[in-house]
């Protein structure tokens, strides 16, 4: 298993760089946005995000800027990729587990949460 990145959720983007820029100092990895409708499916959030990866060791830290009324549950998770991502959503599907997919570009996003409620983002470890 390979730790991928951890979400968290701020209410604007601006207190994103300020904290993870200006007082953290660390250096913008990628953007892009979340639709509403992905949004909706994987977090119950009716809104649109604005995300942020920053990089942090071999990992990332994704900031998800979204208003804060639209946030009552943020999307929080930890990602990490492991060999057999069907086998382990399967594997959690027959335990009883929530799992929430949605398509994204040419694939699926994969999300479970355990008994607890915290998510973990499910990745395809990438060969090659």
């Amino acid at each position: 298993m390979k730790f991928l990145h951890a979400a968290i959720a701020v209410s604007s983007r601006g207190n994103a760089e300020w904290f993870f820029e200006g007082i953290l100092g660390l250096a913008v990895a990628r953007t892009y946005g979340a639709p509403r409708d992905l949004m909706m499916r994987l977090f119950g959030l009716d809104a649109d995000a604005d995300v942020v990866a920053y990089a942090c060791g071999d990992a990332q830290i994704e900031v998800f800027a979204i208003p804060s009324p639209a946030r009552p549950r943020p999307p929080a998770h930890v990602c990490i990729a492991v060999p057999d991502a069907a086998g382990l959503l399967d594997r959690c599907r027959a335990a009883g587990l929530e799992v929430r997919s949605a398509p994204r570009g040419d694939s699926f996003v994969s999300f479970v949460s355990d008994r607890d409620g915290n998510m973990y983002e499910i990745k395809q470890i990438q060969k090659g």
